[in-house]
């Protein structure tokens, strides 16, 4: 009998060892609770573990062990999280457990910033598309020839407006309802010109596939073309066409990409060259 009990006494003693010989463990039932569990908690640790221990919950709530119940909405929803993760735990697996919730945090950042990269590079190949079709259309647009073009005020008029006439041939295969022009008025020997400006022309009927017509368009007088001079004789105009609309509004050719992508393109290329690895 004697050897039985001699043979039960390691068996328990094993048992104790197993469970910390007592360690004090995070309570996390009530704020209270776990206020005080972690001081216990934090008693029973070396310096160093302690600095470790208050390094890692102030990373996670933003905030000093001091502050640990002074706490806004967001901290409050990481304390509840921290609570819940540490309860039971001793300070050697606290710390433990810290290292597991940094990994996740840090493959979840990953995984947040690989959605955004992949994002950002579909957008940015969505946006250089565009600016490529442009320069693309400008080609196309080739074929809606500007055969003359010249600039005057008209004398028999009461105001002497100004007139741009021009002649265009529509050589592209498709109706065309609006033409817009980009316009440069200047005169031969100066290096800056009196106007550039854009004109936007609806066309009465629009101007069908292999037609050709003049036209004699007023531009408005209250804007850059209030500056062209009615002094002088040698002025010479060029125009060039840069973007053809359909009947239904919708745009056939533009060989001019938007400003907006252009800027939009920068932005996404640095933000791509920011975040990558």
């Amino acid at each position: 009998m004697k050897l039985k009990n001699y043979t039960i006494l390691p068996t328990m003693l094993a048992i104790s060892m197993l469970h910390g010989c007592g360690e004090p463990r995070i309570d996390s039932t009530s704020d209270d609770a776990f206020k005080s569990s972690l001081s216990s908690v934090r008693a029973s640790m070396t310096a160093d573990q302690q600095k470790e221990l208050d390094h890692e919950i102030t990373s996670m709530i933003i905030g000093s062990v001091g502050d640990l119940f002074s706490r806004n909405d967001s901290q409050q929803s990481k304390f509840s999280e921290l609570k819940t993760r540490l309860d039971g735990k001793t300070g050697k697996e606290a710390l433990e457990e810290f290292k597991l919730m940094r990994i996740a945090s840090i493959d979840k950042e990953k995984s947040i910033k690989d959605k955004e990269i992949t994002d950002l590079k579909r957008k940015s190949s969505e946006l250089a598309q565009r600016i490529a079709q442009a320069a693309s259309a400008k080609t196309s647009l080739e074929k809606f020839k500007v055969l003359s073009s010249s600039f005057y005020f008209d004398k028999n008029s009461l105001l002497h407006d100004a007139i741009i006439e021009v002649t265009v041939k529509n050589d592209t295969s498709t109706p065309v309802a609006t033409v817009y022009f980009s316009c440069t008025l200047s005169s031969p020997g100066r290096s800056v010109p009196w106007v550039s400006d854009d004109l936007v022309y609806q066309i009465p009927g629009g101007i069908e596939p292999g037609e050709q017509a003049t036209w004699k368009l007023s531009p408005n007088m209250f804007s850059q073309w209030g500056n062209a001079p009615r002094d002088r004789n040698d002025l010479a105009i060029a125009i060039t066409p840069y973007r053809l609309d359909g009947g239904d509004g919708a745009v056939i050719l533009n060989s001019l990409p938007s400003k907006s992508d252009i800027d939009e393109l920068e932005r996404v290329k640095a933000r791509i060259t920011a975040i990558s690895p």
